[in-house]
């Protein structure tokens, strides 16, 4: 429990960052691949999705309030997950992903349960917000240890992100 708490610590503590990895979701009634492209840079963010979707990149800018997409040519401004779901089809929690990522529960949504750690003090899984969550294949990184494979699943979705890329704010 200690060394949860200690890398817990240090990894909130990481404000700007980018991951390069591939990324699937799938439901009961498709599935898609893309790849994903993350920068954080303290609250905002930068996600695009680009690969064989259908609609070629997708780049939305917000913060974990609102966002906004250029699609057609017009600026549309929403709730992230909104604008996810009008783009594809899917409700993705697109607000906690910047914490999953790092193999963290997101602080400002309800506790995380049934936590299970390393013994390096890595999360290996939680609950948090209806959904199932694993973290695996944990790398040294300049930022700290961060792990390259992230699912996630709740009743009606299930993801995998395979991150083969971490990025300092130095390197961005």
């Amino acid at each position: 429990a200690e060394l949860w708490q200690q890398h817990l610590s240090k990894i909130r503590e990481i404000r700007d960052w980018q991951a390069i990895a591939k990324l699937s979701i799938k439901t009961d009634k498709k599935g898609i691949s893309a790849n994903l492209d993350w920068t954080q840079k303290d609250k905002s963010y930068r996600m695009v999705l680009s690969g064989p979707m259908g609609f070629g990149n997708l780049v939305i800018d917000g913060n974990q309030e609102m966002a906004r997409i250029q699609l057609d040519g017009e600026t549309v401004i929403a709730r992230p997950e909104v604008l996810v779901f009008n783009a594809i089809g899917i409700a993705l929690p697109i607000d906690t992903w910047r914490w999953w990522l790092r193999g963290i529960p997101a602080p400002n949504n309800p506790t995380a349960k049934f936590v299970t750690t390393t013994k390096h003090g890595h999360a290996e899984s939680f609950d948090q917000s209806g959904w199932s969550l694993s973290f695996s294949r944990y790398r040294w990184t300049a930022l700290g240890y961060l792990p390259s494979k992230i699912i996630g699943q709740n009743d009606q979705l299930y993801f995998k992100m395979l991150v083969s890329k971490w990025i300092t704010p130095e390197e961005m």
